[in-house]
């Protein structure tokens, strides 16, 4: 068996827990389009070690993207247009007891 790459495993395990805390924990229905880019992103990064890649770049890679994770949803807080842009605005499906069906039709929900 190979050392190095229980190594690199444990090293990524360690890494990309703690990138991951600083991004911060959220299901993925709760995620918005760039948190979800993001953390597809940092999945395809764990695999590189272990094709031959340097293990420090991965990390060094890893931190890049999730620093710009927080960039963004820090600029989100800071400028309404841009939180408009990325994440959209919330609907209203229910107004005092009544279905607003036309907001469904716009969200693509059924009233099941």
């Amino acid at each position: 068996m190979d050392i190095d790459l229980i190594w690199k495993a444990v090293l990524i395990v360690i890494g990309e827990t703690l990138l991951l805390r600083v991004a911060g924990r959220k299901s993925i229905s709760q995620m918005t389009l760039v948190q979800v880019v993001i953390m597809i992103g940092i999945g395809s990064l764990l695999v590189q070690p272990i094709v031959g890649k340097n293990i420090f770049t991965t990390l060094l890679v890893g931190l890049a993207l999730v620093l710009s994770l927080v960039f963004v949803e820090y600029s989100q807080l800071k400028f309404d247009w841009l939180e408009r842009f990325i994440t959209g605005r919330s609907k209203v499906i229910i107004k005092n007891g009544v279905i607003e069906e036309k907001n469904l039709k716009k969200l693509r929900f059924t009233v099941d």
